[in-house]
């Protein structure tokens, strides 16, 4: 199964207080294939302007490429995505 890229319109998004959200992406080789099971690294940081970001959460891609993950209740923060790359793919961040 192949999924199409996901343009994102919006750069926030906004969750009411108490709530969890879930983030979701996808990885693989600008006009090319997925990478399937692949370590993806999800960073938060709170949204005071010092981004220091901590590890959330890691998961790894699925067979087309995409990943979700639940991000759990808490202050207003910003959500990067990161892989670190292989021997043959160079690291990326979202």
């Amino acid at each position: 199964m192949v999924l199409l890229p996901k343009v994102v319109g919006k750069t926030t998004r906004r969750v009411a207080f108490g709530h969890g959200t879930m983030v979701s992406g996808w990885l693989g080789i600008a006009g090319g294939p997925a990478l399937a099971g692949q370590p993806v690294r999800i960073y938060a940081a709170p949204d005071n302007g010092q981004h220091a970001f901590t590890e959330l959460a890691a998961v790894t891609t699925g067979p087309d490429g995409s990943w979700k993950v639940r991000v759990p209740p808490g202050p207003s923060r910003l959500i990067v995505a990161g892989y670190d790359g292989s021997a043959t793919t160079e690291p990326a961040a979202s």
